[in-house]
């Protein structure tokens, strides 16, 4: 498994562009894990949920 370090990321379009980069330069690896998010970075306070990360990577 790979892992992204999202602790600077401070809005979610800056963290979906961050997690599709990730993930294109890591095609093929397996999962990819995440550590580090800021809550403030998510509109109203919601965690992130699938529609978010299906916005950027394709499977």
């Amino acid at each position: 498994m790979r892992e992204i370090d999202l602790t600077e990321i401070g809005t979610l379009d800056a963290l979906q562009k961050a997690i599709s980069e990730f993930v294109a330069k890591n095609a093929g690896t397996g999962w990819v894990k995440r550590r580090g998010w800021q809550y403030l970075c998510f509109p109203n306070g919601r965690l992130p949920g699938k529609e978010w990360l299906d916005a950027v990577v394709k499977f």
